[in-house]
């Protein structure tokens, strides 16, 4: 699975998952967000 953050042109495969929705994020990513991808995290606050 390619990281859902990282551009094509990378061509980045990860083993890790969003902890909510188990859409793929890399290391790097990891550190940066909380295990919560952008549509999770949307839904969350409108409801």
């Amino acid at each position: 699975m390619r990281c859902e953050f990282c551009p094509l042109r990378k061509n980045r495969f990860t083993q890790r998952n969003f902890s909510t929705c188990r859409s793929p994020i890399c290391k790097e990513h990891t550190a940066i967000t909380s295990l919560t991808c952008r549509e999770c995290y949307g839904r969350n606050e409108n409801v």
